[in-house]
């Protein structure tokens, strides 16, 4: 565990970008946990993501602003991080923001300059930042979240939210949602669209949904639900905790992201987190630590916690969640390090560690892969689409498989026709030309025949 000094924190908006961003290299994979806990006892963390998966284009995600917080302590806000020189980032805010010393209302863009390590951070104490639309000519990072947030708004206590949010090609579109375990008055969820006129669907009494870009819908799911959610475009998902006021427990609010199935990743491994105290590093406090697993149903008895067989008998799994082929589970741990695998390397899965204490809580996905999902082209108009390039899913690789076998047999029956229609053809033309000739030798022999009686 590496301690970052607290230079590097940033403070208020941007003004304008600073160097406090921070490149880690190794010579072999390794996997990146950030965890803030700098003051007001207010953390929360992110699976940080290598620059290799960033991407051009982003939204942001953030939470409703809680007026019953002090201003300088309630900001939405967002980062955006430098990855290439002289990258031009272009930013359409949702709420009112100040940078560069000029002050930007909802609607306005703000452009800039950044180069690789530079950060710009943005704040509102006002408005509610989900929604932006940030864009640039080269690869970036963004980070999203609030400085310090009640969920829902009017209940204690506040915290901070934090994650790093993939680019809008990694966006998925099918997610299953699991409750946070040792909650009882259940979570919220945003959904948010990247593209104008999403479709999507929320299993259950939740109904179907249509989205333009940027917008999202915000829904509270009771802790014995676990939601199918099913689009026709990229969606984000992200789950929030509410205050430890709703019901009784110690946790506080954070935010963590839903991994939908096409970013599911294989083997994990990771160790929980603990709080150290914030900024003065008293009062350690060693949390309550939890998973939730997302994997599907049949590959259930093969997966492993720490090599030990997780047998089905030992959790509680929500089987075939809104009709589909996956379950969800929860599970308890202990700190420290810990390894969820399959003994199947194919299988694919999600996995999300969250923790409490007395007044602190995190969560984040501790791996998912970040492959590109979604491509453009040319159309034969000259137009730009976006089409989905990413994995197809096995069953729907079958479906592929079986359409365009059926296609196979359609077409050779096809070719089978014509050839026969073909040969037919010229069997009938042969016929007609032999019967011709054979008329125009009989009327050729007969008018000899005239000829010599004359």
């Amino acid at each position: 565990m590496i301690k970052i000094p607290k230079s590097l924190v940033l403070f208020g908006t941007s003004d304008p970008p600073t160097s406090n961003g921070i490149e880690i290299t190794a010579n072999e994979e390794v996997t990146v946990y950030v965890m803030n806990d700098v003051a007001f006892d207010s953390v929360d963390g992110y699976l940080a993501l290598p620059v290799h998966v960033l991407g051009t284009e982003y939204y942001v995600v953030s939470s409703s602003i809680s007026t019953i917080i002090a201003e300088q302590y309630r900001y939405s806000e967002f980062v955006v991080l430098g990855s290439h020189d002289n990258t031009t980032v272009t930013v359409n805010v949702t709420g009112d923001v100040s940078f560069n010393g000029k002050l930007y209302n909802k609607g306005d863009v703000v452009t800039f300059s950044l180069q690789t390590r530079e950060t710009a951070q943005f704040q509102s104490g006002n408005f509610d930042l989900t929604g932006t639309h940030v864009t640039a000519d080269k690869p970036f990072g963004l980070i999203s979240g609030s400085k310090c947030t009640n969920i829902p708004t009017a209940s204690q206590f506040c915290d901070h939210l934090v994650e790093q949010i993939p680019p809008v090609s990694a966006w998925g579109t099918t997610f299953v949602t699991t409750p946070l375990l040792g909650r009882f008055a259940g979570d919220v969820f945003r959904i948010v669209a990247s593209r104008s006129n999403t479709f999507f669907n929320i299993s259950g009494n939740y109904g179907n949904h249509t989205l333009d870009a940027g917008d999202f819908l915000e829904i509270d799911v009771p802790s014995t639900d676990s939601l199918l959610i099913s689009s026709d475009r990229p969606l984000l998902v992200m789950q929030y905790s509410k205050g430890g006021e709703v019901d009784n427990t110690k946790s506080d609010p954070f935010m963590v992201l839903v991994v939908p199935f096409q970013q599911y990743s294989g083997s994990v491994t990771f160790a929980t987190l603990n709080y150290t105290g914030g900024e003065s590093g008293k009062d350690k406090i060693t949390l309550d630590n939890h998973l939730n697993v997302n994997i599907k149903c049949d590959d259930i008895t093969a997966l492993n916690h720490n090599h030990q067989s997780i047998l089905r008998n030992q959790l509680t799994w929500r089987l075939n969640v809104g009709g589909s082929d996956y379950c969800s589970a929860q599970l308890d741990i202990a700190h420290g390090l810990h390894t969820i695998s399959h003994t199947d390397n194919k299988v694919k899965y999600s996995v999300v560690l969250h923790g409490w204490g007395s007044t602190v809580s995190y969560g984040f996905p501790v791996g998912m892969q970040v492959a590109t999902l979604w491509c453009k082209r040319l159309t034969d108009d000259g137009d730009t689409e976006e089409y989905y390039c990413g994995p197809i899913e096995e069953d729907d690789w079958l479906d592929t498989r079986l359409l365009l076998g059926i296609c196979i047999i359609v077409l050779i029956i096809v070719i089978l026709i014509a050839i026969i229609l073909i040969i037919g053809l010229s069997i009938y033309i042969h016929a007609l030309k032999k019967r011709n000739e054979t008329l125009h030798k009989k009327h050729k022999n007969a008018e000899a025949e005239k000829a010599v009686s004359i």
